[in-house]
């Protein structure tokens, strides 16, 4: 039993420590729910999203660059062998000064011209 799991731990240990945008800061998820972080805190913002459809989501306008900045966006499929499936798109931010700002994300086909979002997402940010 003791040597079961141990290698359990010598198995899962790595996996935990592995680097990625999650390990950057805390992940939100929930528009309703204000953010608040700290100056110099990195913080990321996860939304379903199908890039298989052609919708991905995109920032309506920069958020106050004074307060937070955002670092880049990654699409994560929840299952690479199927096709079609949908994931996440995880976008990562930095908090730069004591303020707050609005994120505001559109879920659309960039490429199509005057027709509104199909879904947004408002983040309000406060920065300590």
């Amino acid at each position: 039993m003791k040597c079961l799991l141990s290698c359990m731990l010598l198995v899962c240990f790595p996996l935990a420590c592995a680097p990625g945008v999650h390990s950057a800061g805390r992940n939100h998820t929930d528009p309703a729910v204000a953010i608040t972080v700290t100056k110099g805190e990195v913080f990321t913002i996860s939304l379903d999203s199908n890039r298989t459809t052609g919708y991905r989501w995109v920032l309506d306008q920069e958020p106050d660059g004074k307060v937070v900045r955002c670092l880049g966006t990654e699409y994560r499929p929840a299952d690479m062998r199927r096709t079609g499936a949908g994931g996440s798109e995880i976008w990562t931010f930095e908090a730069v000064n004591k303020g707050s700002a609005v994120i505001c994300l559109h879920y659309l086909r960039p490429w199509e011209k005057g027709i509104p979002a199909v879904r947004k997402a408002e983040f309000p940010v406060l920065v300590e």
